[in-house]
């Protein structure tokens, strides 16, 4: 046989334990993440299922509070309707005060501003009187 064939049979030998040894390689690599993906999966199994089980509880929980909620709302609802009935009665009665109170209480401050200014006055005329006769009684000294 000649040497050329020889050398390319040892050639095609070479490549094809080449080829074998990068597909053994390649193989290994995804066994290796195959399982690692195997065990974040199972991880990620896990959690979802805790996820899923709190969540079935705080579902629950709704489901018994939910009726309550509903009271309290409904109770809101009527105090708000009574609150707005007391709001227009308070505004009226505030304006029926205003109205009928305002102008006698008016008069009656002015009446003691009045008074407080006037006897102000006459105790100061008094008092300047008082003064005056005595500096005159005494010869004038």
């Amino acid at each position: 046989m000649p040497v050329l064939i020889q050398t390319c049979i040892v050639v095609a030998t070479v490549a094809v334990v080449a080829i074998a040894f990068v597909v053994i390689r390649t193989m290994l690599r995804f066994d290796r993440a195959a399982t690692e993906l195997n065990r974040t999966l199972r991880v990620v199994r896990v959690k979802v299922e805790d996820t899923a089980d709190d969540i079935r509880g705080m579902v629950s929980s709704f489901e018994t509070v939910l009726p309550q909620m509903i009271r309290i709302v409904t109770r809101f609802e009527t105090v708000g309707e009574q609150i707005g009935s007391v709001g227009e009665r308070t505004a009226r009665i505030s304006h029926t005060v205003l109205d009928e109170i305002e102008a006698p209480v008016r008069t009656a401050a002015a009446l003691v501003h009045g008074i407080r200014s006037g006897s102000w006055r006459l105790l100061r005329a008094i008092r300047d009187r008082v003064a005056h006769r005595q500096a005159s009684s005494n010869g004038g000294m």
